[in-house]
C-alpha cells in the first residue's frame, strides 16, 4: 500500500469518530510508523489510545487543546 494511501486510511479512522483528519492533529511523523509496518490502526492508537474507548472524544481533545 502506497503511503498517500495510508494516510488516506489514517483519516478514515479519524474522520468518522472525531471530525477531522490526520492534519489537524498534532505533528506527528507518520511517515516513520508507515516505514515501521504499522497498520493506520496501530498508529493512530499509538497517539492517542484504544480506538474502542467510549471517551474517544476526551482522548482528542486532550490531543487537540493540551
Amino acid at each position: 500500500m502506497s503511503f498517500e494511501r495510508w494516510l488516506g486510511k489514517i483519516d478514515s479512522i479519524l474522520i468518522p469518530r472525531i471530525g477531522i483528519g490526520y492534519l489537524s492533529l498534532r505533528d506527528r511523523n507518520w511517515r516513520y510508523a508507515y516505514d515501521d509496518g504499522m497498520t493506520p490502526a496501530e498508529a493512530v492508537e499509538e497517539l492517542v489510545g484504544s480506538l474502542d474507548d467510549e471517551n474517544i472524544e476526551n482522548t482528542f481533545s486532550d490531543e487537540l487543546f493540551g
